[in-house]
């Protein structure tokens, strides 16, 4: 019933809190291969990672979220510029196209 929906909900939060952003990874990729390929060894990792098809769809997720983490398959999204502008100002470790594109200190 909804008392189950709305525990399972809180659990979620309460598991969010504790993996707090430093934990999150960004993936962005067309290919849905590629994005679970991603998001995979993304968990292996201890990440926690949202996947999104287009970079429209992650910067609207940056409203919410910083990741510690992004990996990015630019395609040919003029947006994906504005994104990678805007995880670089963030501190965001990324990886782009499979290149790293800026080491953070870890």
């Amino acid at each position: 019933g909804p008392s189950r929906a709305c525990a399972r909900r809180a659990d979620g939060m309460i598991g969010r809190a504790l993996h707090l952003t430093a934990r999150r990874a960004l993936v962005v990729a067309v290919d849905p291969g590629e994005r679970r390929e991603f998001c995979a060894d993304l968990q292996e990792a201890g990440y926690d990672p949202v996947a999104f098809e287009s970079c429209d769809g992650a910067m609207t997720w940056l409203d919410e979220e910083t990741p510690a983490v992004a990996v990015v398959r630019m395609g040919g999204d003029p947006l994906c510029a504005e994104l990678l502008d805007e995880l670089e100002a963030r501190g965001a470790e990324m990886v782009v196209n499979g290149e790293p594109a800026a080491a953070s200190g870890c």
